[in-house]
């Protein structure tokens, strides 16, 4: 069994989320392992947000509120203030229209433990319908696979959902996990992270074959408009690159592109598919 000492902190970042921050917040207090804080944090939403995480609070203590100052305009900030609240050694974060599978940290956990690994990830699945993801299903954690995550694939394209993250803050000390605030890295803050992280494979990285977390495409998310996050994508790259002093570095953001748009591609073609 699970020591119980072990405490995880879920950071949520929420602007204007009064329609999906309840079911967002229930798929997180409904994890199998419970020794859990939510934290919450609200970029100066001009709905009622803030009152309804709450009411959700006094309900179960487990879920904390905070407002930031002033609006951030992107997750960053909100992120980077939520990891400054977090007690648990164990780090988590989850968009506040996204929802977990019920299993989702306890077999995140169990890998991490068996991988060894300092930042676990999983699979994702597009909904646009909460009634799309109410049949969860169910996995035994000792079947469930999972593989190792390079520095050079993560170069060919972003492979770690933000919401499916668990951070072992002993081998990443909160020190290192700073989002980047700059507004031309909205929506490629978490990339950006990642690969600032995983360089020279400093950390071991394993992604897990199973859908544990469900992202909704509503449209309006920053992420949304691909021409518009192809371009931050490609700007965010030749900015980690240059600060690295790769030789030839010309010829690599070439290769980089051609393979993000190729997988972009065959991405899109299996959508269309299917």
């Amino acid at each position: 069994m699970l020591d119980s000492e072990i405490k995880f902190s879920i950071i949520v970042p929420a602007y204007n989320a009064s329609t999906t921050i309840v079911a967002c917040i229930q798929s997180i207090t409904s994890q199998t392992l419970s020794n859990i804080e939510v934290i919450v944090v609200d970029d100066c939403s001009t709905d009622n947000t803030l009152e309804l995480v709450g009411n959700m609070s006094i309900d179960d203590c487990r879920v904390k509120k905070y407002k930031t100052v002033s609006n951030y305009g992107g997750p960053a900030g909100p992120r980077n203030f939520g990891i400054g609240k977090a007690g648990g050694r164990y780090i988590a974060f989850c968009d506040a229209d996204d929802i977990w599978s019920p299993q989702k940290l306890e077999i995140q956990y169990f890998l991490m433990k068996k991988s060894q690994a300092s930042l676990v990830c999983s699979q994702v699945k597009i909904f646009k319908d909460l009634k799309e993801v109410l049949d969860f299903e169910v996995f035994d954690p000792a079947d469930v696979d999972f593989h190792n995550l390079t520095y050079a694939q993560l170069l060919k394209k972003d492979k770690i959902a933000t919401s499916t993250c668990i951070i072992d803050t002993k081998y990443i000390s909160k020190e290192r996990l700073i989002f980047n605030e700059d507004k031309k890295y909205i929506a490629v803050e978490d990339y950006d992270l990642w690969l600032s992280l995983i360089e020279n494979n400093r950390i071991k990285v394993i992604s897990v074959r199973a859908v544990l977390c469900f992202y909704r495409q509503n449209g309006a998310g920053i992420s949304s408009q691909k021409i518009a996050h192809s371009k931050k994508v490609i700007y965010m790259l030749n900015q980690h690159l240059k600060k690295r002093k790769v030789p030839f570095k010309g010829l690599m953001m070439l290769w980089i592109v051609a393979n993000y748009i190729l997988i972009s591609l065959v991405e899109r073609l299996k959508k269309d598919r299917f």
